[in-house]
């Protein structure tokens, strides 16, 4: 099998051959993704999902094939909806679009990608707050009087979100044998794209991982999911959501939700000296520019910074030549 640079299976050179439909094109990368390169099942139905959209929207202008496909269309594509889209949700769209017609290409399917020169929308930065290890502190506290597994469980997920900077799905994702006590480790944790990486965990994480996984053995569970419901099968999403409300609200942490451990998370490292390319690693961004918004420097960082330049003491001046 051929391979391009892109990393999509590269089909030999062959005669043009009749055009393809977009919703027979989005079909074929749908299991390529899926099957090839093992995207999470959320993010194969956010392609699909997308994908008829625009094969939607091509019908409106008359529009079947993936040849018939514009630069120009994609563009207008981009921009209908009412009310227009968010920036980043614009950029989400693109990204796909580009990723589809890139393996079109490799398939000789299509002759040149339109989605290649649409350029991405500039979001506005907003910075989004953070949690501090008192405001953990208080989730934990609230959580504590609650005397059950599912005290313990709802603790190791506050602390592991808030100390390994998972992706919510990417946590609920786990297996009990990916937990490694003894090298304090997470196994080949799936990240966002399908890549799997080792995590390194803290002190605080191990504890609480141990504490669950103790809680875990008094119950009757189904598979070998990490974290469970009371009924023993995996935990959903939506559940986490709510709880981690619920506690927030309790806590005194309103519209506190699982991506602001994450982010909390990456603010934590780079206060306490870690850099970029390590927060990025630990995230699982594939690109440092994503991770780059988690750096929002106080005041305060910004006036340490500027007060550790120092100017080199000057060598003593030599009175000019002929004075006395």
């Amino acid at each position: 099998m051929w391979r391009s640079w892109q990393g999509f299976p590269t089909a030999p050179w062959r005669p043009w051959r009749q055009r393809m439909r977009i919703d027979e094109a989005a079909r074929l990368f749908v299991a390529h993704v899926r099957d090839e390169r093992r995207f999470s099942p959320a993010t194969v139905v956010s392609y699909r999902a997308e994908l008829h959209l625009l094969g939607v929207f091509a019908v409106t202008r008359a529009v079947a094939d993936v040849e018939g496909v514009t630069h120009v269309l994609l563009v207008e594509y981009l921009g209908s909806g009412e009310p227009p889209v968010a920036p980043s949700t614009r950029n989400r769209k693109l990204t796909v679009l580009r990723s589809f017609f890139a393996f079109l290409v490799d398939q000789r399917l299509v002759a040149a990608s339109p989605a290649q020169d649409v350029p991405f929308a500039r979001a506005p930065r907003r910075d989004e707050p953070s949690l501090s290890a008192r405001d953990v502190g208080k989730l934990l506290a609230v959580l504590a009087k609650e005397v059950s597994w599912r005290g313990v469980r709802d603790s190791c997920i506050v602390l592991l979100l808030f100390h390994t900077g998972l992706r919510l799905s990417e946590m609920l994702s786990l297996d009990v044998g990916q937990v490694d006590l003894g090298n304090a480790l997470l196994r080949e944790v799936r990240r966002k794209g399908g890549r799997e990486q080792p995590l390194p965990l803290n002190a605080d994480a191990l504890s609480a991982l141990k504490a669950w996984l103790e809680a875990r053995k008094g119950l009757v569970i189904e598979g070998d999911a990490l974290f469970v419901s009371r009924l023993g099968g995996r935990l959903s999403k939506r559940a986490v959501q709510g709880r981690v409300k619920e506690v927030g609200e309790a806590a005194g942490v309103p519209s506190l939700h699982p991506h602001l451990l994450r982010h909390s998370f990456a603010t934590e490292v780079l206060a306490a000296g870690g850099n970029l390319e390590e927060v990025r690693r630990l995230l699982g961004h594939a690109s440092i520019t994503t991770t780059s918004r988690y750096s929002h420097p106080s005041d305060e960082a910004l006036r340490r910074a500027v007060d550790r330049l120092s100017t080199p003491p000057s060598p003593p001046r030599r009175p000019p030549r002929g004075a006395r």
